[in-house]
């Protein structure tokens, strides 16, 4: 099949040449010829201030009640969720976690208002196990995410055949007779640095025959696994055991820590309550067997670690971490570069929540699933969300709501300080959310979020657009590689002031789009965009005006 067009991105593309009208200067700015940018975007009614995201999931499309997964087998967690550009429109289109096992599949018109669309198969009872998670990955490079579905020892590639058709799931991991571990979360990214994607697989429970369930075994599950891609097969490289603490985690996140081209992997662990739990960092020093060198750099934490969110805190140059936990802290990992270590800061920061300002909220532990680090009001200041629900087995109605937290970042001095927002702006719903992405659905320059429900209806909070200025990056990777997983992305502009970001895939229960986006308060024009792509290119386009999507292709090798 053909690959379909791109008509909302590619059609609003301008030359380079014609750029002298889009900035303030008598000469076109000299940029590379892999770097196009879309037209203005314009804002006809600004809404000013950080109270102003409002909960329109029916209004938008997402009318459905979610079911929730049976507690039987692995955890049951539900309702996660992904965010990807799914048929090459330009648009964002997404997926809701079905416990039946395809994912829910919802169309974006472009607007942010999104049409639901037949789920193509069943609960795949071929390979007699549940599916616990899915995510969105172009991994036969022509520009058309694949729809990955995993459970215990099972890992499945639907192919997208165009126009939000997919192919029967495929296995590339499949261990066909139990034990069986379980699997919350994928990670992608190169490990093997041979340009194109691999898979990290961090495991949990181990389900000892096809009748067990997580809750009667004993604490520890599987290594956590690495499959290199060669050619079109799949094959385990490493089995690989953290440094302290267990080994059942949900989620990892391929990252290239120290900024040497090569893909480090961030894996929590779980459950810190019940036995040691501790964040593995492995080191990738040429892969695929990795080191988990997390006692040795300061990041070995005690947490119950359930979401991941990346970002450049103290703007040295190097990635920080933050991570959800069951406790009201997030804990983020703030790199110290003249050490090459890393220390926990998130309760410096502000990043605690107050689930007791919630009226129904009992006891101690909140339970956060999916952050998000994110400017929502693109003054230049990134802002955080976080997901919280109950984990399983539920606990009485009366004590099962856990609020949902959004904190507003500012000005810290050395770093960003945050104050919580989540009663004040009503974001504090207690209904028990676990995924959540973060998205410019509306395509108005202001990032959305859609959650998913544990049960009962997603929801879905439109951010109208506003004052602030901003920028969206979309990267054109290698083949190999099209959605340049693993790329690191600078924006400098005016006073000093520059954010990084990276392009990462899934990250446990949400996935948002390989799309960055930058706040950038009243700023018309961005002194430079530099980029680190993941074969060790670099491209840098200067002085760059703002409000506009810019796409960038990576350069020509050789």
């Amino acid at each position: 099949m053909a690959r379909p067009r791109r008509p909302a991105l590619r059609a609003a593309l301008i030359p380079l040449c014609a750029l002298a009208a889009c900035v303030d200067s008598a000469e076109p700015p000299d940029w590379p010829p892999e770097a196009t940018v879309g037209a203005e975007v314009s804002c006809a009614s600004p809404t000013a201030g950080f109270d102003r995201l409002r909960s329109e999931g029916p209004e938008r499309g997402f009318g459905l009640s979610l079911a929730p997964m049976p507690d039987q087998g692995c955890v049951p967690l539900s309702g996660g969720v992904v965010a990807e550009d799914l048929d090459g429109d330009g648009d964002v289109d997404a997926l809701l976690q079905n416990v039946a096992g395809f994912p829910h599949l919802f169309e974006n018109d472009g607007s942010g208002h999104f049409e639901q669309h037949d789920t193509p198969f069943d609960a795949l009872a071929a390979h007699g196990r549940r599916i616990y998670g899915q995510a969105a990955v172009d991994l036969d490079g022509d520009r058309l995410p694949e729809i990955v579905l995993y459970g215990p020892s099972l890992v499945l590639v639907a192919q997208n055949l165009g126009g939000l058709t997919f192919g029967p799931p495929e296995p590339i991991y499949d261990l066909p007779d139990p034990p069986w571990a379980c699997i919350h979360g994928v990670a992608f990214g190169d490990v093997d640095g041979d340009g194109d994607l691999d898979l990290f697989l961090p495991q949990a429970d181990v389900l000892e025959t096809r009748q067990s369930n997580w809750l009667f075994n004993p604490p520890g599950g599987g290594p956590d696994l690495v499959l290199v891609h060669d050619g079109a097969d799949w094959r385990q490289a490493a089995a690989l055991n953290p440094a302290a603490g267990s080994n059942v985690s949900l989620l990892a996140t391929f990252t290239d820590r120290d900024g040497d081209g090569d893909f480090d992997v961030l894996s929590p662990a779980d459950r810190a309550f019940e036995y040691p739990g501790r964040v593995a960092f492995y080191r990738n020093d040429g892969g695929p067997a990795l080191v988990d060198d997390a006692p040795d750099v300061g990041a070995a934490v005690d947490v119950s670690g359930m979401g991941i969110a990346t970002t450049d805190f103290n703007h040295d140059g190097l990635l920080d971490y933050c991570l959800t936990d069951q406790y009201p802290q997030v804990r983020c990992l703030t790199s110290i570069a003249e050490t090459g270590r890393w220390v926990e800061s998130g309760t410096a920061m502000g990043l605690v929540a107050d689930p007791g300002a919630h009226p129904g909220f009992e006891g101690e532990q909140w339970e956060a699933w999916s952050i998000e680090l994110v400017d929502l009001d693109n003054d230049g200041w990134q802002d955080a969300a976080a997901t919280a629900g109950c984990p399983a087995p539920p606990p009485p109605p009366e004590q099962s709501v856990r609020p949902d937290a959004l904190w507003q970042g500012r000005d810290g001095g050395q770093t960003v300080a945050f104050d919580d927002r989540s009663a004040s702006t009503g974001f504090n719903l207690g209904e028990g959310h676990y995924g959540m992405a973060a998205a410019d659905f509306s395509g108005d320059g202001s990032v959305d979020l859609l959650i998913g429900a544990r049960s009962g209806q997603p929801v879905f909070w439109d951010n109208p657009c506003g004052p602030g200025a901003w920028l969206e990056v979309e990267l054109v990777g290698l083949p190999a590689n099209p959605r340049a997983f693993g790329a690191r992305v600078t924006v400098d502009w005016a006073g000093g002031r520059s954010e990084v970001q990276e392009i990462q895939g899934p990250r446990g229960l949400g996935q948002s789009p390989a799309r960055l986006h930058f706040g950038l308060g009243d700023v018309d024009e961005v002194e430079s965009v530099s980029i680190r792509w993941p074969s060790g290119a670099d491209t840098v386009v200067e002085r760059v005006p703002t409000r506009r999507v810019l796409t960038v292709e990576h350069p020509p090798e050789g």
